[in-house]
């Protein structure tokens, strides 16, 4: 902050102005829950505060700069040292700094992506257990169809070793 400092002594008096620089920071928030957060993803509400080493909200500063993947992305106005954002860019890292004004330090902060893995592909595993046990079936049933004769056409067995598949017998039985 800006101080005055005014001292008198029996032989003099005087005053002395002079600036003090602060420490600050960028904290940011979910807008949504009001907790800080240190990972974001695309579509969300986030609250962008610029505090002081009191914690208090800076309001001298105009603006924020965003950047998504160390390129400059957006400006944002702050209103009384905030500002409420929606992640409109898709990327890995985001940062957020303010340069420095008379009084204050320049300050910056990075959030990552928020990656959501499942945990378990369950959806998978269940429709390729479906499809497989569907081709059994119907393999199934394409083999019992040829084997009665009730399969005509031109759809026939394979033969395995020069020999019909129907016609394959096991330890002298015929397979069925």
């Amino acid at each position: 902050g800006k101080y005055s400092i005014y001292a008198k002594t029996d032989k003099q008096e005087g005053s002395k102005t002079f600036i003090t620089i602060s420490e600050t920071r960028i904290d940011v928030y979910d807008y949504e829950r009001s907790t800080p957060i240190s990972r974001i993803k695309k579509g969300q509400l986030v609250k962008i505060v610029l505090v002081d080493s009191s914690g208090v909200p800076v309001s001298e500063i105009d603006e924020v700069l965003v950047y998504c993947n160390n390129v400059l992305w957006d400006s944002l106005p702050l209103s009384d040292g905030s500002v409420i954002w929606k992640v409109n860019k898709e990327a890995t890292v985001y940062r957020f700094e303010f340069e420095a004004v008379e009084g204050y330090k320049s300050s910056e902060t990075t959030v990552y992506r928020l990656v959501v893995e499942e945990s378990f592909p369950l959806l998978d595993i269940v429709f390729y257990a479906v499809l497989v046990i569907v081709i059994l079936v119907v393999a199934l049933v394409f083999v019992r169809l040829s084997r009665s004769g009730r399969l005509t056409g031109r759809f026939k067995l394979p033969k395995l070793f020069g020999r019909k598949l129907t016609d394959i017998t096991h330890r002298g039985k015929k397979l069925e």
